[in-house]
């Protein structure tokens, strides 16, 4: 059994965040919850979700008021290997970005990220 992924405790100014295996959980003002959840996800052209794992994950730089995380996954997408890489980013005062790049050698609608 594998156990679940490591839970990351990370803030960017007034904000506080989870990170885990390749998702930003539970963003808060406080008490208040801003955001559930950001994560990668893609569908193939049926809309169905396409399974994916994280190959890597590095959490380049948390000084406690923002942070900095680059992540590697991989899937498929019409029996075709899907690699996607992202970067999630908290700043001091209190933006989040999260970004993120993919590719494949099938076609792709790129509506379904």
């Amino acid at each position: 059994m594998t156990p679940p992924p490591a839970r990351t405790p990370l803030r960017a100014g007034p904000l506080t965040a989870v990170y885990v295996g390749g998702e930003l959980r539970d963003i808060r003002l406080g008490d208040i919850e801003i955001l559930r959840r950001v994560y990668v996800a893609f569908q193939d052209r049926n809309w169905t979700a396409r399974p994916w794992i994280v190959t890597e994950d590095v959490v380049l730089d948390d000084d406690g008021r923002s942070f900095s995380i680059a992540v590697k996954g991989r899937g498929t997408f019409d029996a075709e290997p899907f690699t996607w890489s992202a970067n999630i980013t908290g700043q001091h005062d209190g933006t989040i970005a999260f970004s993120m790049a993919g590719r494949t050698s099938a076609p792709f609608i790129r509506n379904r990220l």
